[in-house]
């Protein structure tokens, strides 16, 4: 569905695979390359019981909308992983722009432009691909 797409309000590609949904994918186009990362979803989220926040956009979810995801390092060993609390649907774009309507996803209230939390997005997103690409 990569047609149907919503591009000129994307600062990421994320997707949940269909055939596996406790897996996942973000790409992100850096200054030095499109990045990509394979996300793992927990089977039972802890977050299904309170009101969360995403670290990535600030956007606070109640009832299951906030995961804990994992990326694997990228040599792929068990050496460990890297997480980080994400929209659950990985829909931080259009969710910090008011895009998916009143009951999926709220901004945080803050005193942060919308340009300021664009970036702040953008930044989030691009500090958690490179950890992970970088083996920390």
């Amino acid at each position: 569905d990569l047609l149907s797409r919503p591009w000129p309000t994307l600062d990421f590609l994320g997707w949940i695979d269909p055939s596996t949904p406790m897996r996942g994918y973000l790409v992100v186009d850096l200054p030095e390359g499109l990045t990509g990362v394979r996300l793992r979803f927990p089977g039972n989220p802890a977050s299904t019981r309170r009101t969360s926040m995403c670290a990535l956009c600030h956007t606070t979810h109640a009832v299951g909308g906030v995961a804990l995801v994992s990326a694997p390092h990228r040599r792929g060993d068990s050496a460990g992983s890297f997480g980080t609390y994400a929209c659950a649907d990985l829909a931080c774009s259009l969710h910090v722009r008011g895009l998916t309507g009143p009951f999926h996803g709220v901004p945080a209230r803050e005193t942060l432009g919308f340009d300021s939390a664009v970036r702040r997005l953008r930044t989030n997103v691009a500090a958690f691909v490179r950890r992970v690409a970088r083996e920390e």
